[in-house]
């Protein structure tokens, strides 16, 4: 009896170890109700747009230096700049001459262009590349499906602002969490459900290096070194010190040139600063929807549409975003 109860046992096992995987349901795997391939990864692309009042006022913020020098650049450069030594050279060259300042300034930096374009084109590029990377932009990811187990990994974030295709890849900040394993459900029609994922991106970084190449992309480099090179301190300081009106004679020279590389910076420096406290700290896919389609009747699919995903973004507060998503093979 004993034997016989071991035998019993071990067969018991066996059956227990040799249970049929996990599959979709039945029905399905057929070009008409097509499944996920296993472990293939599909390459998805996510469409995120910031729209309307889900766009927090913070974005216009971050581009108020810029948006003020598109307008009256000598007067955003003042604004900017360290504002002691701003006072220390109006003191110095009076009332009356410091009137007539930021007139004479806007006139030097007027003359200047870069890559064909004036000063005040390039602030009004910069606004829109920065207003557009911080709400319209696109996620490149990897979805791998099987009916054990869905993995879902980002793998960076693609800018489009002016037309520009700008991908900076995402990991190895600690705000980064790019992987995710959500449930999974296939219905008829080749119909899938993809269930709650939560990422994390440092986002502002990654924005400003997308800010960063689109400006360089249009203008040869950055932010920082195409204003420094089209306001040109050295160049306006000494047209400006040669300035009279009346009797009296601008000069200062030095005190001019300090005053405008101080506004240049402070201007580049914090339009850096406004982009990188953007951080995606909460970014979640609450719930996915799409359709497999099988192309060559195998009953895999070769490609997903029409995917849409349930989401909300805290770029600064937490709001709801529209995103749509489609993967191929």
């Amino acid at each position: 009896m004993r034997v016989l109860a071991a035998i019993l046992a071990t067969a018991a096992v066996a059956c227990t170890d040799d249970a049929a995987p996990p599959t979709y349901g039945d029905g399905l795997g057929t070009p008409e109700n097509p499944v996920p391939e296993d472990n293939l990864a599909y390459d998805v692309t996510s469409r995120i747009d910031v729209t309307g009042d889900a766009i927090p006022p913070e974005v216009h913020d971050a581009t108020a230096g810029m948006t003020a020098f598109s307008s009256n650049p000598a007067h955003a450069l003042l604004a900017a700049a360290d504002p002691t030594m701003v006072q220390d050279l109006k003191t110095q060259i009076g009332s009356t001459l410091a009137g007539q300042l930021e007139g004479w300034m806007n006139t030097e930096i007027d003359k200047a262009k870069v890559a064909t374009k004036t000063m005040r084109q390039f602030a009004t590029d910069v606004v829109s590349i920065t207003e557009s990377t911080l709400t319209h932009f696109y996620l490149p990811s990897t979805l791998s499906m099987t009916p054990a187990k869905t993995t879902h990994a980002l793998a960076g974030i693609n800018f489009r602002p002016l037309a520009l295709d700008i991908v900076v890849p995402v990991g190895g900040l600690t705000a980064d969490v790019l992987t995710q394993h959500p449930t999974l459900a296939v219905a008829e029609g080749g119909a899938i459900t993809l269930g709650d994922q939560k990422f994390g991106i440092a986002f502002g970084d990654h924005a400003w290096s997308g800010i960063t190449l689109a400006v360089t992309t249009l203008y040869g480099t950055g932010v920082q070194g195409t204003l420094s090179t089209g306001v040109n301190c050295d160049t306006l300081a000494k047209a400006v010190a040669a300035r009279c009106y009346s009797s009296s004679c601008v000069g200062h020279e030095s005190q001019l040139r300090a005053v405008c590389a101080s506004g240049v910076t402070a201007l580049t420096s914090t339009l850096n600063q406004n982009v990188i406290a953007f951080h995606l700290d909460v970014f979640r896919f609450m719930s996915g929807t799409a359709t497999l389609v099988d192309m060559n009747g195998d009953g895999l699919a070769d490609r997903i549409d029409n995917g849409t995903w349930e989401t909300q973004i805290k770029l600064v507060t937490l709001r709801e975003a529209p995103a749509m998503f489609t993967a191929k093979k």
